[in-house]
């Protein structure tokens, strides 16, 4: 990747992008850009202490800057904490290998290849630590003939044999040393551990206190502008309810007048129908008179009427039964003939079978 490309990323991830922080840490790596690889990788494990995929990404450019111990005990620490962390072992045993640390190596990477047989950069890198275990040591010193030996050959061997134990002390006192430094820089990265923890709790203590003091503020306006609504619609429904009040007396003043109005009309109306019933009482009565003389009248015209269309009814109801016995009459004959017809065919038909 293009180191301009790298840059802008980088420029994301620090302006809070959405950048992942361990595929930008690889990036950077590739891009031989240890130190914007490690400030990428310390940064995010403040977000996440113990990630193990950014635990060895930190250590890698912890041994890019240079500072190979710290970068040693970071890949311990992630090997011991997470032991199925095949990549973990592989960094350790190369950074062991290339310390010359060949018999440590060859554990870690044994280790890693019993978790991941396949792992084929794994097998390379055991054989490789194989193949440096089996170098040949240092061919020692040839021991001296027995035979007497001379003060002068006897003091060299004396020289010899101090200078070994110089050297042996000296091997010693470096891999006390180097112990040492290796404790000094797991301590220190469990101390930066335990600050990141510390940091990372504070902050959460902190975002959780401002959340509560805005979910209290949230709360206390939600309060406040319930209890104004409340108030609001309370003042509202009173002056309703009084509204309402003057509507209602406003309707019974009205209707007071309205039914005085009527009980005035009323009574007007009273008076002008019972003169008007007097009169037409009055009216009636002259009608009555009048209409007994006409039903009179009336009633001997019906009774006259009624009469002839009696008599007029009983002379066709007489015609009309005349008329039925004469038509009953002939239908009998024109049977009994019918009859007769009948009985002179068959009796002709018999005599003709016979």
């Amino acid at each position: 990747m293009r180191d301009d490309d790298l840059s802008r990323r980088l420029a994301r991830y620090r302006d809070g992008g959405d950048e992942r922080p361990a595929d930008l840490v690889r990036a950077l790596l590739d891009g031989e850009r240890a130190a914007d690889a490690l400030e990428v990788a310390t940064r995010a494990q403040r977000h996440a202490p113990g990630d193990p995929e950014l635990g060895v990404l930190t250590a890698r450019a912890q041994d890019a800057c240079g500072d190979t111990l710290t970068a040693e005990a970071t890949l311990m620490r992630v090997a011991r904490t997470h032991a199925d962390r095949v990549d973990a072992l592989y960094w350790l045993g190369k950074l062991l290998l290339r310390r010359r640390d060949n018999q440590r190596a060859l554990q870690v990477l044994e280790r890693a290849r019993r978790l991941d047989p396949r792992d084929a950069s794994v097998q390379a890198l055991l054989e490789k630590a194989r193949a440096k275990g089996r170098e040949p040591a240092t061919a020692p010193a040839e021991e001296p003939p027995k035979r007497a030996r001379s003060s002068r050959d006897r003091a060299a061997l004396a020289a010899d044999a101090r200078a070994e134990k110089t050297r042996r002390a000296r091997e010693r006192e470096a891999k006390e040393a180097e112990q040492r430094a290796v404790e000094e820089a797991e301590r220190r990265a469990r101390e930066a551990e335990q600050r990141a923890v510390e940091e990372a709790e504070r902050r959460a203590r902190e975002e959780a206190e401002q959340r509560a003091v805005e979910e209290a503020e949230r709360r206390a306006r939600e309060e406040a502008e319930r209890r104004a609504r409340e108030e609001a619609e309370a003042a509202v429904k009173d002056a309703e309810r009084r509204a309402e009040e003057a509507e209602r007396r406003a309707r019974e003043a009205e209707a007071a007048a309205e039914r005085r109005a009527r009980e005035a009309a009323l009574a007007a109306a009273e008076e002008a129908e019972r003169r008007a019933r007097e009169e037409a009482e009055a009216a009636r009565a002259h009608e009555a008179a009048r209409a007994e003389r006409e039903a009179a009248e009336r009633a001997a015209a019906e009774e006259a009427e009624r009469r002839a269309r009696a008599e007029a009814e009983e002379a066709a109801r007489a015609d009309r039964e005349a008329f039925d016995t004469e038509r009953e009459a002939s239908r009998r004959a024109e049977r009994r003939a019918r009859a007769e017809a009948e009985e002179a065919a068959r009796e002709a038909e018999r005599r003709a079978r016979a």
